[in-house]
């Protein structure tokens, strides 16, 4: 557990004086109560009289994750990790944080790290699911990388997330990256099956149907594209910009069906 020669008792706040204790404990019940700017000043005022105490730094680094303050998430981890090298959990926020700061090659090797050491409080099938999407932005803003090697952590991430849940966004992030590795007909089939079964009426059935007119335009199927766009515009009319600057529908704009596509976005 212990990465330098600080005294166990010390780092685990065994010897905290009363008044630190009920500061600790005033921030915690903060937290509790999702109070996070007071829980946030009560371990900090912690932290500043015994800075090796870790628990403040770990639950100070939760707090900016519930309040998705990104840029001050890693530091408090980052200290937990000095402390301790067994801690599974603080490498994954770290690796959160990073995915969310769009730092992905540190996100990658933070969530890794966490899968590698065992996490308590967070579900392996998130964490793989992080992985896998890290991986997917990796290698999309990394163009040197070869198409299939760059592409091949993050399918195998998501198909381990799959492994441990039935999630149907799983499976449409799934989709998602085959598409990423031009895999169109397989990256159908599975927006199809979750299409089928939820249709437009919730938010899975919605990402679905983009994913499949996604694959449409790409294979060329321009009718059944602009029929499923339509049915989408039907119930989400507020994402036309969104699909306007779509690279999916890049073979829809070239094709016969232009004009009819730039219709159904006016």
């Amino acid at each position: 557990m212990k990465k330098h020669n600080i005294s166990e008792d010390i780092i685990l706040g065994k010897n905290l004086n009363d008044s630190l204790k009920e500061i600790y404990s005033q921030g915690l019940q903060h937290k509790a109560n999702q109070m996070y700017d007071e829980a946030i000043a009560s371990f900090k005022n912690v932290i500043a009289q015994e800075p090796n105490f870790m628990f403040p730094y770990f639950v100070l680094g939760q707090c900016y994750v519930e309040l998705q303050d990104w840029q001050n998430v890693i530091e408090p981890f980052e200290k937990v990790n000095e402390f301790v090298d067994d801690e599974g959990d603080a490498h994954f926020f770290v690796g959160l944080a990073s995915f969310h700061l769009r730092t992905y090659p540190k996100a990658i090797e933070s969530i890794k790290k966490s899968i590698e050491i065992g996490l308590k409080d967070n579900r392996l099938d998130t964490v793989y699911y992080y992985l896998a999407v890290s991986e997917k932005m990796n290698a999309l803003t990394n163009l040197q990388l070869p198409l299939l090697s760059k592409w091949d952590g993050a399918l195998q991430a998501i198909d381990k997330a799959i492994e441990i849940s039935s999630n149907a966004f799983y499976f449409i992030e799934k989709g998602n990256i085959l598409v990423g590795l031009n895999a169109y007909t397989d990256a159908l089939a599975l927006y199809k099956n979750i299409y089928e079964q939820v249709q437009l009426t919730h938010e899975y059935g919605i990402h679905a149907a983009l994913g499949m007119a996604t694959c449409h335009s790409a294979l060329h199927s321009y009718e059944e594209c602009l029929e499923l766009l339509r049915q989408i515009l039907t119930v989400v009319p507020q994402i036309k910009p969104q699909m306007a600057q779509d690279s999916g529908f890049n073979n829809l704009r070239t094709s016969p069906f232009a004009q009819e596509f730039e219709n159904l976005l006016k």
